[in-house]
């Protein structure tokens, strides 16, 4: 190869990376601002860039300890009777160079002290799961609900509990939310998509979703004998 030609394609190598370097800025300044339309629309407060310690309020959930250069974007926090709400994006990348990969999700935190619950991760199964549970990693099932059991990868530190929690009306909650991924620690969960993020336009939809499923659980922490949060005080599996 010719210095000219090694030349050229160094310069159109720059050339593309400048590209989609501008692509993705242009793209994420039209996230923020469409975010931060729909917060003042629905009267909520909007930050585009989280606190120092927002990373500790989010840290023992085990989708804030994947890959590496994490960031948290456009906070949109609300308010309601006994809870707060904050909706965010959270991107992290995994990899390095040609193999790095960019993950996107939309995540709503609920802080409530009616989730006095056991410790637990949530998420639709993937093939690699089934073929994991074969070699015997978790996945707790249930031979009443085989259809959340095949939808669903359940796991956690205190199996026991997480079986006696998960009742009927959760199971069944879950069963026709196919996307919808939770987390529960320290009196604290959050509800996010296992696919792409949700437009700007869908977030009033992600934030009803999350109060259904937060309503749903907590009613099922009320029947259950009172228990102390720090009861479930551990991470998740």
């Amino acid at each position: 190869m010719t210095d000219f030609v090694i030349i050229v394609v160094l310069i159109l190598g720059a050339a593309v990376f400048a590209f989609f370097l501008i692509l993705g800025t242009r793209r994420d300044k039209k996230r923020q601002e469409d975010v931060q339309n729909l917060a003042e629309e629905m009267g909520l407060a909007f930050q585009p860039t989280a606190e120092e310690n927002f990373q500790e309020r989010v840290a023992l959930f085990k989708l804030f300890k994947k890959g590496h250069s994490q960031q948290i974007l456009n906070i949109v926090v609300g308010e309601v009777p006994d809870l707060e709400i904050v909706i965010f994006d959270y991107h992290y990348s995994v990899g390095r160079g040609k193999q790095q990969q960019h993950h996107r999700h939309t995540v709503a935190l609920i802080e409530s002290r009616e989730l006095a619950i056991p410790a637990f991760t949530l998420r639709p199964e993937s093939v690699f799961d089934k073929l994991g549970a074969i070699i015997g990693m978790q996945d707790i099932d249930f031979d009443s609900h085989p259809l959340f059991s095949k939808m669903f990868l359940l796991k956690g530190d205190d199996e026991a509990q997480i079986r006696e929690f998960f009742d009927d009306s959760i199971l069944n909650l879950m069963q026709g939310k196919p996307k919808v991924c939770v987390e529960a620690t320290h009196g604290k969960m959050i509800v996010y998509y296992g696919s792409k993020p949700p437009k700007a336009d869908q977030l009033k939809s992600l934030f009803a979703e999350a109060l259904e499923v937060h309503s749903v659980f907590a009613e099922r922490a009320q029947i259950l004998p009172g228990r102390p949060n720090q009861e479930f005080d551990h991470e998740n599996n």
